[in-house]
């Protein structure tokens, strides 16, 4: 399963700084591993969890000879140990934490892996395929037959990277992927600026990714207050 050329943006929105992180900066055709990652914590370092979450993964996977759910799910680990130790020996950091939602290509099938509420979407034809749950409390609370409950709570996550020193990371296979195809990932920013149906809404027309990214950015940039960040891969 080939993806067509991957394209992604990440803009800083009303804040002082961008704490989200995407890897690979620059893509290639050689890679099978993708991420976005929020940081968390303002002054306590959310701009280095990001960053520091998405490099342990990439390091811990690239030492993996096969791609398997427990593997994913121990390079998280390893993320979330490695921020641990890291607040351990500078104190002034505590607090410092990141989501991660991740997507791993294990030839024609695909690993989603998150932590928090950035997100992957599979979506076809403007439908959703597969959306990850958000480690949150308002889901939470969803998923135990609350949802009218919810209106009023704001966005409160339960998990991060980092945040504890036990994670329980998400993990699904996604492996009933088409041509034309979208495998989208994206930080809570994103949402922030454009309802979900709109979103989708995008994906329904046959217009190349570049033009949906742009039109996503447009919105983005005019109604998001916070970091926003979006990778597009168009299965070939």
């Amino acid at each position: 399963m080939e993806i067509l050329r991957p394209i992604y943006y990440s803009g800083i929105g009303q804040r002082k700084k961008n704490e989200d992180f995407l890897y690979p900066e620059n893509p290639g055709k050689k890679n099978n591993l993708y991420m976005v990652c929020d940081g968390l914590g303002g002054m306590a370092y959310g701009e280095l969890a990001s960053k520091m979450t998405a490099l342990a993964v990439r390091q811990y996977m690239s030492s993996v000879e096969t791609v398997e759910a427990e593997s994913i799910k121990d390079s998280i680990h390893f993320a979330n140990n490695l921020i641990r130790h890291f607040i351990d020996e500078h104190p002034k950091t505590e607090g410092m934490s990141s989501t991660v939602a991740m997507l791993v290509q294990d030839k024609k099938d695909f690993f989603a892996a998150w932590v928090g509420d950035s997100r992957v979407y599979h979506i076809r034809d403007g439908e959703i395929m597969f959306k990850t749950r958000d480690h949150s409390y308002k889901e939470w609370l969803i998923e135990r037959g609350f949802e009218e409950n919810t209106e009023d709570i704001g966005h409160i996550i339960t998990q991060a990277v980092g945040g504890k020193k036990k994670v329980i990371p998400g993990l699904e296979k996604i492996n009933d992927v088409q041509h034309g195809d979208y495998l989208v990932l994206l930080t809570d920013g994103v949402m922030e600026a454009v309802s979900e149906n709109d979103f989708l809404a995008f994906f329904e027309t046959k217009k190349n990714s570049e033009d949906i990214l742009q039109e996503i950015v447009k919105l983005c940039s005019e109604n998001s207050k916070d970091n926003h960040t979006l990778y597009i891969l168009k299965i070939k």
